[in-house]
């Protein structure tokens, strides 16, 4: 992992080193933190380059990943603003193809 990513960070802590955290590397971490593939991808954001993310994103998305119900109740706000957008504009539609007839 590149120097000041979230990893290396974590191995650079002493604490979490005298508790097993052998390396830097993602394998080494998914391990250590117990995570799947999946998680770990969700946390660094699928970014190619992880270190350039701030610490209060990353820990947001460790948050999500540990109660992702926060992050579900957004997913299914924005689904409901698109469906009621969707259906204002079928709306308009209709109503403007109405006037035209």
């Amino acid at each position: 992992m590149a120097y000041g990513s979230p990893i290396e960070v974590a191995y650079r802590d002493p604490v979490l080193r005298i508790e097993g955290l052998c390396s830097s590397s993602a394998a080494t971490a998914v391990v250590f933190f117990q995570l799947s593939h999946a998680e770990f991808d969700r946390i660094l954001g699928g970014r190619r380059r992880p270190h350039e993310q701030i610490g209060r994103y990353i820990a947001w998305r460790i948050r999500n990943v540990a109660d992702p119900s926060e992050e579900n109740r957004l997913f299914f706000l924005r689904v409901r603003v698109s469906l009621f957008l969707a259906t204002i504009l079928l709306l308009v539609s209709a109503i403007h193809a109405g006037w035209h007839q």
